[in-house]
Order: structure tokens, then C-alpha cells, then sequence
């Protein structure tokens, strides 16, 4: 009888060990959620009224993007959104990690070739930039709900107005200074063409992409096809 009490207490102490130590529970979770964090570029904080589809439209994201980025976000209803809840609006792209790496590597052999090129560069020039304004970019058309753009000019879905992506729009300490604000193109899609002023930026486009008014979008496409080929040159 001693002996079996003697069993039974041993294993209920093995099992208090056992159940006394959280660090292989605990640690998985952690790390999950710091990787989850840490490839969100941008953040959004919830306000009064909010609701899935303006806020995927005023950081210029699909409403899919938005849900698979924040995955307790209930899909399709997105009946559980709470006011200072802060979501993810942008993921960090390799695109910038791609982008330091190719310039190191070419950095050297750049150099020297740079000496070489820049009576030929200098004698093109003029050439080159007075074409500039006819060269055809090419990238997706998307539209979006206009508001107080980067250009620092109020607007409405029924203007004709585009949010040029963000590497060709570059980077100014008062945005609203930048050079490509107010000038215009002449946008084609599958539907016809249309003529848009440049009054915003749109971060996650890539390059050649233009986020157009609904007015805009619907001169090139249905409204329902959310993301179309285009192509478009300066006007």
C-alpha cells in the first residue's frame, strides 16, 4: 500500500513540473505575433465611422489586402471593428531591401563607366527630356475615394483627378511643393481614354500604376472590375 502512495505521489509531482512550465506554450504565440508586426509597414488606427471599405480607400489598399493583412478583421462582414483599434495598411516590400542591394553591387562598376557616358549623356540631354512628356508608362488602373491629398487640395469622386504612384511621384520635404502636382495624363484602358490631373499619391502602387476618381475609372473602365491594365503618357 506505502509503496503505491509512494507511485502516485511521484507522478502528481512530475506532473506539477510539467504543467508549471509555460516557456514552450507561451513562446511560439510571441514570435508569431513579432513577425506579424514586424512586416507591417504602416498602421491605421480606427475612427468613429469607419468602415472596412473606407479605410482600405483612404490608404489606397484593396479591401482583400486589408482583410488577409489583418486577419482579425471578420471576413466579409467586418462586423467586429473597435474604435483606436489599430490595423495594418501596408506591408514592407523587398522591392526596397532588392533595391540597396542591386545599388552596392553596381555602385563600382558604375563608377568608372559614368566618366565614360557623360559626354555622350550631356550631348542627349536635350533630346531625352523634350521626349520625356511622350514616353508611355504602363501599370494597373485602380480607383479610390478622393479626399485632402498630398498636393494639399481638397477633391471629389466626380473630379478628374489620379494618385500618381509612389516612385514615380519621389519624395519632398513639403509634398505639397512636388513638381508633379497639377500636371496631367492622358490615361487609356480597356474602355476608352481619359484625361486626369495629378492631386495625390498613392503609396503601395508601383511604378506606372495611377489610382483614379470613380468619375475617372469609369472613362476607361467598369467600375466593378476594381483593377484594370492601363497605360498612360504625360499631357
Amino acid at each position: 500500500m506505502k509503496s503505491f502512495q509512494f507511485v502516485i505521489a511521484a507522478l502528481c509531482a512530475s506532473l506539477s513540473v510539467a504543467l508549471a512550465s509555460p516557456e514552450s506554450v507561451v513562446e511560439l504565440p510571441r514570435r508569431a505575433l513579432y513577425e506579424k508586426r514586424a512586416s507591417c509597414s504602416k498602421t491605421y488606427k480606427v475612427k468613429s465611422g469607419d468602415t472596412c471599405s473606407s479605410i482600405a480607400s483612404k490608404n489606397h489598399i484593396s479591401l482583400s489586402n486589408l482583410y488577409s493583412w489583418n486577419s482579425n478583421i471578420n471576413n466579409p462582414s467586418c462586423n467586429n471593428l473597435h474604435i483606436g483599434t489599430t490595423y495594418c495598411v501596408s506591408k514592407s516590400s523587398s522591392n526596397k531591401i532588392t533595391k540597396k542591394s542591386t545599388k552596392k553591387s553596381t555602385k563600382k562598376s558604375t563608377k568608372k563607366s559614368t566618366k565614360k557616358s557623360t559626354k555622350k549623356a550631356t550631348a542627349t540631354k536635350k533630346s531625352s527630356s523634350s521626349s520625356s512628356n511622350s514616353k508611355t508608362y504602363n501599370g494597373d488602373g485602380t480607383y479610390y475615394a478622393p479626399g485632402l491629398g498630398s498636393c494639399g487640395h481638397d477633391n471629389k469622386e466626380t473630379d478628374m483627378i489620379a494618385a500618381l504612384n509612389a516612385p514615380q511621384m519621389g519624395s519632398y520635404p513639403n509634398p505639397n511643393n512636388n513638381p508633379n502636382c497639377g500636371r496631367y495624363a492622358k490615361v487609356t484602358g480597356p474602355k476608352g481614354t481619359v484625361r486626369v490631373k495629378i492631386v495625390d499619391t498613392c503609396p503601395p502602387c508601383l511604378s506606372g500604376s495611377l489610382d483614379l476618381s470613380p468619375a475617372a475609372f469609369v472613362k476607361i473602365a467598369d467600375l466593378a472590375k476594381g483593377r484594370v491594365s492601363i497605360h498612360w503618357e504625360w499631357d
